[in-house]
């Protein structure tokens, strides 16, 4: 774990989107300073203990922050519920504005990080509930990333582009598929964290009031049976 100082500008980056939690302080042009990763899916009772030992590291408070990064989903139900609520929560307590980032624009940052920048044309997948998959295609343009439309459609595993997958998906689908890469654990910090602040930077924030996770499908509330 890298260290800081409190004089160093710093902005928070939050992730439970896939597997248990990362978390990552970032510095002005969203370089990482340091971070944590924790892939046993205890997330619920991690993020307060990381947090803690993520600034103690570094030697910042909660009021040298800058404002925080969140990645909203798609993702875990649990994951994003409780990864969300603790952004919200610490957001409200220190006034401290929040940029979201989806899951898909994460793990494209996450290809495009890990190709050096080679792939320009990325098409992000992630398994959601009930075996289906949600995807959108992003392209590199003007020195930034341009998100098309989220789909559904399966079509897009058969793509010559560039593909990245989050979580695990099923090996049935990956026989239709070429040229991806697989991050079963999640996105990788240190490629969206530039883009978080970018966005903290131009004033592009969540509303914390209305900042929920994006599930990319709602989860199914089944009925109780009838007596």
């Amino acid at each position: 774990m890298a260290r800081s100082s409190k004089d160093t500008p710093a902005y928070l980056g939050v992730d439970t989107s896939i597997k248990g939690l990362k978390m990552a302080l970032f510095g002005e042009e969203g370089g990482l300073i340091a971070s944590i990763s924790d892939y046993k899916n205890t997330a619920s009772r991690s993020l307060s203990l990381y947090f803690s030992t993520l600034r103690k590291a570094c030697q910042i408070e909660v009021k040298d922050l800058k404002g925080i990064v969140v990645i909203k989903g798609p993702g875990s139900f649990t994951g994003l519920k409780v990864g969300v609520s603790f952004v919200k929560g610490l957001a409200m307590a220190s006034g401290l504005k929040v940029a979201g980032i989806s899951t898909l624009k994460a793990l494209a940052l996450s290809a495009a990080y890990l190709t050096d920048n080679r792939a320009r044309n990325i098409i992000s997948l992630l398994p959601i509930i009930r075996n289906e998959i949600v995807g959108a295609r992003y392209s590199y343009e003007n020195g930034k990333w341009i998100e098309g439309a989220i789909s559904t459609d399966t079509e897009m595993l058969k793509s010559k582009d560039f593909k990245v997958i989050g979580g695990n998906l099923k090996d049935e689908l990956k026989e239709h598929m070429e040229n991806y890469a697989l991050f079963p654990d999640g996105t990788l910090p240190e490629s969206w964290g530039s883009e978080g602040v970018r966005l903290l930077q131009e004033g592009e924030f969540e509303d914390i009031m209305s900042l929920d996770p994006w599930y990319g499908k709602e989860p199914e509330i089944r009925k109780p049976p009838a007596v």
